[in-house]
């Protein structure tokens, strides 16, 4: 693979976590819980997310006989956006996180950590296309991971400090919108490869 390629298919993404984690008006999050979020997206976020597509969907799609687009447009972002955003429910019980916005900053960093393997793992399968594949991606998929899983992270982050009923339903509401923001993405991205 051309280390050019694999330099910005990293270093573009992790600039973005950088913006965002520099922004962060209430200071309030701590380097080590983005750490372990980024680290959770990279590793345990991609790791299951995989075994799910690869040893539960997919045969359970060819086995049906439907489409495998539905793989890409309906069950990888469910399992993608559940599985990256696991650690948030944890970092959401340390004392360090002391207001809703931290968890868009931590859903963020899964999600950029997420983005950065999978970038890995697209230039691997298609090394041809090097610098050209790893720019457009950090500029969309990348971007798209870590704003989904910050909307997770925000949702959290509200159930957290909210008191009242329904606080469940806003987590759930959370997932969904991620979800839906992914399979948009690649509901979008799938039909322009589609079609040429």
């Amino acid at each position: 693979m051309n280390p050019l390629a694999l330099l910005l298919a990293a270093g573009i993404p992790a600039i973005f976590l950088l913006i965002i984690y520099t922004q962060d008006l209430y200071a309030s999050r701590t380097f080590r819980l983005v750490l372990i979020c980024f680290a959770w997206g990279a590793l345990g976020g991609v790791g299951l997310s995989y075994l799910l597509n690869t040893y539960v969907t997919y045969p359970t799609l060819r086995k049906l006989g439907w489409d495998v687009l539905l793989l890409y447009v309906l069950f990888a972002p469910i399992a993608e956006e559940l599985t990256k955003s696991l650690v948030l429910l944890y970092v959401s019980r340390r004392p360090e996180f002391t207001y809703f916005v931290d968890g868009a900053i931590y859903g963020f960093a899964s999600g950029i950590g997420f983005s950065i393997v999978e970038n890995f793992l697209y230039l691997s399968q298609n090394p041809r296309m090097g610098i050209a594949l790893a720019v457009s991606r950090a500029f969309s998929a990348c971007l798209m991971h870590g704003a989904a899983a910050g909307l997770v992270g925000t949702a959290i982050g509200r159930v957290r400090f909210q008191q009242k009923a329904g606080r469940g339903l806003g987590l759930v509401g959370g997932w969904i919108a991620a979800m839906a923001l992914h399979a948009l993405f690649n509901i979008v991205t799938r039909s322009k490869a589609l079609t040429g």
